[in-house]
């Protein structure tokens, strides 16, 4: 099979080759089991595939022409422009290709039926800032161009099985997913350092070499005997937080008190759902899984509780005299606070948790009444069941953290086809 299209933008540069781009596909298929040499009775279907393609992403935000916003002005009160967006005609399409290898199977009887798939995607030309002359403009010293590049690869699993039939019908669904992607060019490396993956790992930071959504944290060196959480500064235990702050934006990863810790998305993912029918009952049961991330955990900061009553359970555990340093991280409180002590210790790896979990999606009972012509169904469902396992020990919820976990709900409703 295969393909293709053109597709223009009248938003981008003024040349033809930035306004056009064409977006192509090519599949292939080979059903093996229909082959004479195929000999696996216990496989009477395989069937391998392949596809290649290309296709482009455009950011409807961003023009080869300069955008102005209407307003009145305030002395004069007349009609005004003012350019928000600057004209950029040397902006292009987004670029993905994308390579997909799997295959199809079906076991005797169709007891174990699935699909396994490997892809792999690299992007170029991708959107992101660039140093800008703001002497011709002013609003700004950035301007988004086509400077990124990344690539990403996975596996996608797909398994089904009937484990009994008869009066009792059982079957399972298993959903797994892989899914790893890195950053491999951006033109403003020196902007992006280790500094740059601090946060909680929400918000993509091109870091060339780490994923997309990347956590790091200050290395922790526990607190001294007077409270005071440490850091490394030069290689060395510290407590100049002001200089662990300023090392860690001007420094490496290997060579700064900053240490990576992994993605902050998870990297296996998927569902595990099984239904069993008897007569006009049936009861499916979904369980969720997330792998191999990780979460941070939001900290005590001592300004905060002073300035506007934000507090955290940790204060519970502070250190309040000689010793304490032996059973807790939290820092001793101190006023007036120090912001810098506050941001070294919230941004501490200590605070950095796996974020692996299995979760209970939901339960659902139903109840069909069979007639010739008419499909009826009654149901009961309950959703947001709860963590079934942790791999943090602080019993937190890695995908909610700092906020609220969504409430149990429970629903019941009756659904008809004519």
């Amino acid at each position: 099979s295969a393909s293709a299209r053109k597709d223009g933008s009248n938003i981008l540069g003024v040349s033809t080759n930035d306004r056009w781009k064409p977006l192509w596909s090519v599949g292939a298929g080979w059903e093996l089991s229909k082959e004479t040499f195929y000999t696996l009775n216990w496989l009477p279907y395989l069937k391998l595939k392949t596809t290649y393609g290309h296709s482009g992403n455009l950011d409807l935000s961003k023009s080869a022409l300069p955008v102005a916003g209407l307003f009145n002005d305030p002395i004069s009160n007349l009609p005004a422009a003012l350019i928000g967006t600057l004209n950029n005609p040397s902006l292009r399409w987004e670029q993905v290709s994308q390579l997909n290898l799997g295959f199809e199977f079906r076991t005797k009887n169709n007891r174990v039926t699935g699909s396994v798939e490997y892809y792999r995607k690299n992007g170029t030309d991708l959107y992101g800032t660039a140093p800008y002359d703001y002497t011709t403009w002013g609003q700004s010293s950035t301007i988004t161009k086509n400077v990124a590049a990344m690539k990403g690869n996975g596996v996608d699993v797909l398994l089904s099985s009937n484990n009994l039939s008869g009066r009792v019908q059982w079957t399972t669904t298993l959903l797994f997913n892989y899914n790893d992607n890195r950053t491999t060019a951006y033109y403003q490396t020196s902007s992006y350092t280790i500094a740059s993956l601090l946060g909680n790992g929400h918000v993509i930071k091109p870091v060339i070499g780490k994923p997309l959504f990347g956590i790091a944290g200050y290395k922790w060196g526990g607190l001294n005997q007077q409270g005071n959480p440490q850091g490394y500064l030069n290689g060395q235990l510290s407590t100049d937080y002001r200089g662990i702050l300023n090392e860690a934006r001007a420094k490496g990863f290997e060579e700064s008190g900053v240490e990576f810790v992994g993605s902050a998305m998870p990297v296996y993912f998927g569902s595990f759902i099984n239904s069993v029918t008897f007569k006009q009952f049936e009861l499916s049961v979904n369980v969720s899984y997330k792998m191999g991330y990780y979460f941070k955990r939001t900290a005590l900061f001592y300004g905060s509780l002073f300035n506007t009553g934000a507090g955290n359970s940790e204060f519970a555990n502070r250190w309040q005299k000689p010793g304490d340093e032996l059973f807790t991280n939290t820092p001793a409180m101190i006023y007036p606070a120090n912001a810098n002590r506050d941001q070294f210790y919230g941004g501490a790896s200590i605070h950095i948790h796996k974020g692996d979990h299995v979760r209970l999606q939901y339960i659902n009972l139903a109840y069909n009444f069979s007639r010739k012509e008419t499909r009826l169904k009654l149901y009961a469902n309950i959703a947001n069941l709860g963590i079934l396992w942790r791999a943090n020990n602080q019993q937190l919820d890695p995908d909610y953290e700092g906020t609220q976990s969504p409430v149990r709900s429970f629903a019941l409703g009756l659904s008809a086809n004519f």
